[in-house]
């Protein structure tokens, strides 16, 4: 049997074929054009230029058809019928004749059998045609603006919408309950919220009901709802007098259920509709993301080729979506063409020209990490030249303090490539850490010396008992006045690992923006401790600029002075002068103070405390001598900007009066003491700061569900402890300088009552 040729013989205007091949099919006279026709494409000698036009548009669209239906019509519609709704679909969007054609109600069948083809696909309802039915399960356009990819399905009804439409034709809930009122006649018998039974909610959430984007009602429900409302009331249903109250509460309860019915019922007809066609869009949103991977594999493949290899491997998972996100890299699964490529890769380019530079500063912040690490070994060499090492060595500084320095820049900033070692800075040291000792202790006494009034000959300032220092920043609560303990030299010089209070010394609050004059070797050395090098603008809790060792922090000279006097009200009262006492006197006095102001006034003789010094100075500041919030202003000088933020401001109360606790009491005292150890116990102690004396460098919180510090020394130097009080005890560990006043411990203890 001889087959069919490839191509269809070309027809002259007289019919029989041109080339007068034995082998052409004789076509049916319908299906040639006829000869009064004109020539395809080419318009009539007396048509106008739109006329023109029209015709060689609808003379295609005939031809076209005519090859189409080159075939009987029987057989065609007989393939039609193995075919499914959404290849019908796609049929009847190719021409207008085959969507004339398609559409017609004799074709309703047609669609039917094609229906059929599919296995599991739910039944038609009555009130959809065919081809609207097919419609809706096969297309994933909006139903009121037609844009692709709408995947929000409405529950009750059969038909999708994009987010914006979505937004558009619905109303929030809260909207339709205080602003409808022609739902109030049925309010004033029913519950506020009867409606929502009675028409679907969208994306119902009762977790997030104040959401706007969720628990939406549409607007044609909204509508339909009225109406009902409104030819129920203008029906007399409803009387409204006192008499048939009961009668008409029971009429409405009726109208309210049958609402309710045939809610149910729509939403049990359209439920497995919609479960369909939401695995189906399940299933097509998977390939399409598959296709995208793939697609977006490829690009990253051909931008390795290119020479973005580092760039690459460095984005993490937000970035990359973010370039898979650009407006100009498609989103959604399609080949990727020569045409596509080159009409991409300048946004690429562009991106990842961006994410080069981060990657560049990630590195140089990588290298200025090490070096300030190196430099760190290097003071710590100076300040802990042999074991054991005691608290005065760890008062030393912090690699912030002279990374500014023009001596130490040199080196840190060094190029990238070139290896910076401990020897490179050991020469260095010693005269920078002379220098720093001596400004730090003179800015010391130049902020403490106002307020100690007369000091004895031969004492040192900074180590009389009512020298002492507290930090009071923007970021910082009350409680740090009246719970935290006061810092004091040379333990200040120390204060920072470990300790919240400290970091105020070594810190500053970042401006909004980064300063002009700001070099990129400043700015990543105060930043150094951000684990990425995020913009100012977007850093909103970590907002802190790491600076060497400053005073600018502490409290103002009016809380300093209260601050002061305040001790010395406390050593006055245990019989030492306060221009003489040292911090060491005081720990040693083993006296202890009873708070009589307290006693007479609030307790009322009901029972006697005794208190030691620290922890009286402790119950001073948060009794007697408060402070309180204010609100304070700070200038942006890189902006002009104010920043509102809280201070502490004095808020003085009844002072304290002070007395020491009597020996029969002292004996008393001794005894409850002996009995149980831990009864002064300071607010800290559950997780203390330790330093390890037989390390240079390592410090630990120990804390009860993870005893660092015990857990070091059992396993570097072999020593087993049960705790670390036995460590403190034999001097392997030992208190930070930071809290060094719990060597003796600290706290109140009811002697009587």
């Amino acid at each position: 049997m001889s087959q069919p040729p490839l191509k269809k013989p070309r027809l002259s205007s007289d019919g029989p074929a041109a080339s007068g091949d034995s082998g052409a099919h004789n076509h049916p006279p319908t299906a040639l054009v006829p000869r009064d026709s004109p020539v395809v494409g080419v318009p009539s000698e007396a048509a106008t230029p739109d006329e023109s036009q029209k015709e060689c548009n609808a003379v295609s669209e005939k031809t076209l058809c005519n090859l189409l239906f080159d075939i009987p019509l029987d057989i065609w519609y007989e393939i039609c019928t193995w075919l499914t709704p959404e290849d019908l679909l796609h049929l009847v969007r190719t021409c207008k004749l085959l969507r004339k054609d398609l559409l017609t109600r004799k074709k309703q069948s047609l669609w039917a059998r094609a229906r059929g083809n599919i296995e599991g696909l739910p039944d038609r309802p009555p009130s959809m045609s065919e081809p609207a039915f097919a419609h809706f399960l096969f297309s994933t356009d909006c139903a009121y603006c037609g844009a692709p990819y709408s995947w929000k399905l409405m529950k009750g009804h059969l038909l999708r919408s994009c987010k914006d439409c979505f937004l558009e034709h619905t109303y929030e809930y809260s909207t339709v309950y205080w602003e409808h009122t022609m739902l109030k006649p049925i309010t004033n018998y029913c519950d506020g919220h009867w409606f929502e039974d009675c028409v679907p909610i969208q994306d119902c959430d009762t977790r997030q009901p104040c959401e706007c984007k969720l628990n939406r009602i549409l607007k044609c429900d909204v509508e339909e709802l009225q109406n009902q409302v409104k030819v129920f009331a203008a029906a007399g249903h409803i009387t409204g007098t006192c008499e048939d109250e009961d009668k008409d509460e029971a009429t409405v309860h009726a109208f309210v259920d049958e609402l309710r019915d045939n809610l149910t019922e729509r939403i049990e007809e359209t439920n497995d509709i919609l479960n369909w066609v939401s695995k189906r869009d399940r299933q097509i949103r998977s390939q399409h993301a598959r296709a995208r991977q793939e697609r977006f594999r490829t690009i990253c493949a051909r931008l390795e080729d290119l020479g973005w290899r580092d760039e690459l491997a460095f984005l993490d998972i937000p970035a990359r979506r973010a370039m898979a996100g650009l407006p100009e890299v498609n989103y959604y699964s399609m080949e990727l063409t020569e045409n596509a490529w080159q009409g991409m890769l300048p946004a690429l380019t562009q991106f990842l020209e961006g994410v080069r530079k981060r990657l560049k500063e990630k590195r140089y912040r990588e290298t200025l990490r090490a070096r300030m690490a190196t430099l760190d070994k290097a003071i710590v060499a100076h300040y802990v030249p042999t074991l054991p090492r005691t608290a005065r060595m760890d008062c030393r500084p912090h690699p912030i303090d002279f990374a500014l320095e023009p001596k130490c820049r040199a080196i840190i900033d060094a190029p990238v490539w070139e290896t910076v070692t401990v020897e490179q800075f050991a020469p260095l040291i010693p005269g920078l850490a002379s220098k720093w000792e001596a400004d730090r202790r003179q800015a010391l006494l130049d902020y403490i010396l106002p307020h100690l009034g007369e000091v004895a000959t031969g004492v040192d300032p900074l180590q009389l008992a009512i020298s002492c220092f507290m930090a009071d920043c923007p970021w910082y609560w009350i409680e740090t006045w009246a719970e935290n303990e006061p810092m004091r030299y040379p333990d200040i010089l120390a204060l920072d690992r470990g300790c919240d209070k400290g970091r105020a010394l070594r810190a500053k609050r970042a401006p909004c923006t980064r300063p002009e004059d700001e070099d990129d070797y400043t700015y990543a050395v105060k930043t150094l401790h951000w684990n990425d090098p995020e913009p100012l603008e977007s850093r909103i809790h970590r907002n802190e600029y790491q600076v060497p060792h400053s005073l600018v922090n502490l409290v103002a000279p009016d809380l300093a002075k209260l601050l002061v006097d305040s001790f010395r009200s406390i050593v006055s009262a245990l019989g030492f002068d306060p221009a003489r006492a040292t911090f060491d006197d005081m720990q040693q006095c083993g006296k202890w103070l009873r708070c009589m102001t307290c006693e007479r006034e609030y307790v009322a003789g009901v029972e006697v405390t005794a208190w030691t010094w620290l922890e009286a100075a402790r119950h001073d500041r948060a009794v007697h001598s408060c402070v309180t919030e204010a609100l304070d202003r700070l200038e942006d000088e890189s902006t002009g900007t104010f920043i509102e933020f809280c201070i502490t401001v004095p808020d003085a109360k009844t002072p304290a009066q002070w007395q020491v606790v009597d020996e029969e009491d002292m004996v008393r005292m001794r005894a409850m003491l002996n009995e149980d150890e831990e009864i002064a116990v300071d607010n800290h102690n559950q997780s203390p700061f330790l330093s390890c004396s037989l390390c240079r460098d390592f410090d630990a919180r120990e804390r009860k569900d993870r005893p660092d510090m015990t857990k070091h020394v059992r396993e570097v130097h072999g020593i087993e402890c049960e705790g670390y009080k036995e460590a403190l005890k034999s001097g392997v560990v030992y208190y930070h300088p930071s809290q060094r006043h719990w060597q003796r411990g600290s706290g109140k203890v009811t002697v009587r009552r």
